[in-house]
């Protein structure tokens, strides 16, 4: 064979896998085109030690730490996961309910809002008591214009209960996190 042998069959080869690709493989594999396709992602994990008291009933603040900024292209959505590991922590003089609501908010946008809770009517034990979760939330956007948008999550706690109670996100001496996963999707 010769170079222009060589060189024609690989032309002729890509032509026709082309045509494959692009005319058949919509039908073999339906979820396969330029529709649902990830962009770019962004994420970010932090360590740090966030803490709210039961008694921070007032508003919504910023958890520190738990913040990124994505710019999007027109007409793309943001796929978002929150995940974090808590230690809710209540004192000896704890009774009734414990409960704290999170917000993962898309600035200008919107928000998904999610809860955590304990409830124990047996009133106070006189024990200390530790309780762990592992909290998970995922929120998608309708599209969006082009632009920079900024992504954070807020929490607020709803009951003040008896005694010194609090929800601490991330603990180093634990080993525990929580992250931020923003992804743009071509819808």
């Amino acid at each position: 064979m010769s170079g222009k042998e060589v060189v024609g069959s690989i032309l002729i080869s890509l032509i026709l896998m082309s045509a494959i690709v692009f005319f058949a493989l919509p039908f073999i594999f339906p979820g396969v085109s330029e529709k649902n396709i990830v962009v770019q992602s962004k994420y970010a994990e932090w360590r740090t030690t966030a803490i709210i008291f039961d008694s921070e009933t007032t508003a919504y603040t910023k958890i520190s730490d738990t913040e990124l900024n994505i710019t999007i292209q027109e007409s793309s959505s943001l796929a978002i996961i929150f995940t974090a590991d808590a230690i809710l922590t209540l004192s000896g003089t704890f009774n009734v309910k414990n409960s704290y609501f999170f917000s993962v908010v898309v600035e200008g946008v919107g928000n998904k809002t999610f809860f955590i809770s304990y409830y124990d009517s047996s009133g106070a034990t006189g024990a200390y008591r530790q309780l762990t979760y592992n909290l998970y939330v995922n929120y998608v956007t309708n599209p969006l214009p082009a632009g920079t948008y900024n992504v954070a999550v807020y929490w607020q706690s709803r009951f003040d209960a008896s005694g010194t109670n609090f929800l601490k996100l991330a603990d180093s001496g634990y080993n525990y996190s929580r992250s931020l996963w923003i992804q743009e999707l071509r819808m």
